[in-house]
């Protein structure tokens, strides 16, 4: 490891009520069904929640008092059902960390351990493989399906009762805590947490999330994970010792991540103070103290590190640098002050794509990126479980409002940021109220579920479902993605639009015998070209200004953008060379330079929109899902910037022809991915 040495209430009320948000505990913190209320359990049977039992799911205990019941501060709050067999109280631990014995420590009768935890597999020094900037160009820029690798190395209390059943709250600080800070406690705790961080997901899950079409991943961490250095100055700190190895882990996942072509968002989901108040960043009942001067130093030095530390790991496609945070006057300048920080802590930062989260104000977080020309990417959540609104609405309304306002809004502001925005959290939840009238809860649940991933697909380059497992994940499949493939999601995804197994069954591998089928589709979109392909007449009034790959005046090289070719010698070069005579001789030189400069940007845009899809269509190994362009308008922009950049005479292009690059580029990148939909298509279908 390097180390680098260191409201207007109203209005936010407002704006979560008209976009379905909960108000201020934007992360779902379910709770056990009250005995008072009407619920329907997880598999569909609409019953009293006192009745629960009957069926083997916990209730409230009686007397039970919800710290999130005003619901005019937190929103309705969603349910979570725990089979009774699952009890989290001390004196019944169940699971993986039931109690061996008696033997016990600090305040929450945490179980003693005093050995020193051996990993069940390799765990190394936080090292990485030499930086690829061809495929790190790749992994960056295609549209993104990702889950969230949630309650992994920050802890939710709600998501793990079983593993936070010592905690004295439920927050990651709540944990530690519960160990106290005697050696015995400190030692115990670090056992306790290291056989999580080892076990919780393994290399294996990355494999089977490769096999199902996730391509990314979304990693939150607590400022504490990092390493103790960065745990000085917090109350971390006395828990120090307990997480000297916590960054190794975090290392090896994104290596695990590599194996698998699987991209990782690294979330900064705890931020020194709390930049929220709420238990998922790291501590319970202090409110939010991100916003002074230290914790916001502090904090911006812990991500100028860590931009320095992985901007140079080919698969780390971004860092995000505050989880849902509070809004505050404070927090937009923090953000571009941060930014600049972290573009300049290496060469390979300016580049690094930086995400932010919007705050819940979807507006102000698309004219951010406007106001940015550099790789900056707006994150906005999406729940739809928590206010009155919310719960009043059934499952259709929800699948009708998706489907008709709330993708107006999201193409709007989605249009204002360029594309650069995602989904880092969604999920397929809904609160029973909104089940209650129907006939087939799962269908409609699916149906739900389904009009999210289009809107999130059509309007964003990515999204993120929340989370990829937890404890009690086959009863709380709404939450959970490993119980909602093939219940509420398909059971196979694509960023492609493909439909079915069968079509997912060539480009994924999922049965030995797709892979010759796989590998024959690869190699046939890599050697699609734009003479090969000429379909329509648009196509084809383009293509008489296209490179031709094969010529001796464009060589391919390789680039930070991927599928470009550099022109060696121009024609408006040569011309320059041999210069010109009377000043009509210089005038009409001036107009054919700027006919050929016109020309030269649409042949570069037509060129590197064709072979950018086809390349990230066909990079990766074929046990890897199809890549596709998503941050179209991004990508542009720094390939443009990438070519003038190049023309340093300023002989071939200018910069005032953007427009015809832009313009070019999107009519090939559509020609491109309707001739790979075709071959995909036209495949044979490997046989079972």
């Amino acid at each position: 490891m390097r180390l680098f040495s260191r409201d207007n209430s109203q209005s936010l009320t407002s704006l979560a009520s008209s976009l379905s948000l909960v108000v201020a505990n934007y992360k779902p913190v379910p709770q056990l069904p009250s005995a008072s209320s009407s619920n329907s359990s997880s598999k569909g049977i609409s019953t009293k929640a006192g009745d629960l039992n009957v069926h083997g799911f916990q209730t409230q205990s009686t007397g039970y008092k919800n710290p999130h019941a005003d619901v005019s501060k937190w929103g309705e709050v969603s349910v979570l059902y725990v089979p009774e067999t699952n009890d989290t109280s001390s004196s019944s631990r169940t699971g993986t960390h039931k109690l061996a014995s008696s033997a016990t420590v600090g305040p929450g009768k945490c179980p003693l351990n005093t050995d020193t935890y051996t990993p069940k597999g390799e765990l190394g020094d936080p090292v990485f493989d030499d930086f690829d900037s061809v495929k790190a160009t790749v992994m960056r820029y295609r549209q993104q399906i990702s889950v969230n690798l949630g309650a992994w190395f920050v802890q939710e209390g709600w998501m793990q009762g079983n593993f936070m059943s010592c905690a004295t709250q439920s927050s990651e600080y709540g944990l530690v805590s519960g160990f106290g800070t005697s050696a015995n406690g400190l030692k115990s705790a670090q056992y306790y947490l290291e056989e999580h961080w080892d076990t919780w997901i393994t290399e294996d899950d990355f494999k089977y999330l490769q096999s199902k079409g996730v391509n990314t991943v979304r990693i939150p961490i607590g400022y504490w994970t990092v390493g103790p250095y960065f745990t000085h100055n917090s109350p971390f700190s006395d828990y120090a010792d307990v997480y000297s190895n916590s960054w190794k882990y975090v290392a090896r996942a994104i290596r695990w991540a590599a194996k698998y072509d699987i991209g990782v968002l690294i979330d900064l989901h705890g931020a020194y103070g709390s930049q929220n108040g709420n238990d998922h960043s790291g501590i319970t009942g202090q409110g939010v103290q991100f916003y002074t001067d230290t914790n916001m130093d502090l904090t911006k030095g812990l991500l100028t590190w860590l931009s320095w530390e992985i901007a140079d790991v080919t698969n780390v496609i971004g860092i995000q640098l505050l989880n849902e945070p509070q809004d505050n006057t404070k927090l937009w300048p923090w953000y571009n002050e941060t930014m600049d920080a972290m573009r300049q802590s290496s060469s390979y930062a300016k580049s690094l794509p930086l995400y932010f989260h919007d705050a819940f104000n979807m507006a102000k977080g698309a004219k951010f990126v406007s106001q940015r020309d550099d790789f900056v990417v707006q994150d906005y959540h999406s729940y739809f479980v928590y206010t009155s609104s919310d719960t009043s609405l059934s499952a259709q309304g929800h699948t009708s409002q998706i489907q008709g306002s709330l993708q107006t809004k999201f193409t709007k502001q989605s249009g204002i940021g360029r594309r650069n925005m995602i989904v880092g959290e969604w999920s397929c939840a809904l609160a029973p109220s909104s089940l209650s009238g129907s006939s087939n809860k799962d269908a409609d649940t699916a149906t739900y579920c389904a009009a999210q991933m289009n809107m999130y697909a059509n309007t964003t380059s990515g999204y993120h479902y929340w989370s990829y497992k937890m404890e009690n994940c086959d009863s709380n499949a709404g939450w959970c993605f490993k119980a909602a493939l093939g219940k509420y999601l398909p059971s196979y995804l694509n960023t492609w639009g493909f439909n079915g197994f069968v079509t997912n069954r060539k480009i994924l591998l999922n049965l030995a015998a797709s892979k010759t089928v796989s590998a024959s589709i690869v190699a046939a979109i890599s050697k699609l070209s734009a003479t090969s392909s000429t379909s329509s007449s648009s196509f084809a009034r383009v293509a008489a200004v296209s490179a031709d790959k094969e010529s001796n005046d464009y060589s391919k090289g390789t680039n930070p953008i991927v599928g470009m070719v550099q022109s060696t010698t121009s024609s408006a070069a040569k011309s320059e060379r041999r210069g010109v005579g009377s000043p009509a001789s210089r005038a009409g030189h001036l107009a054919r330079r700027a006919t050929d400069a016109v020309t030269a940007a649409q042949q570069a845009g037509f060129s590197d929109g064709y072979l950018t899809s086809t390349y990230l269509a066909s990079s990766l190994s074929t046990t890897s899902p199809m890549s596709r362009l998503g941050f179209g308008e991004q990508y542009i922009i720094d390939s443009w910037a990438k070519r003038v950049s190049w023309d340093t005479a300023g002989k071939t292009y200018l910069q005032d022809n953007y427009g015809h690059y832009r313009t070019h580029f999107m009519t090939a990148t559509a020609q491109a991915e309707a001739a790979i939909v075709g071959l995909v298509n036209a495949a044979a279908i490997p046989s079972s």
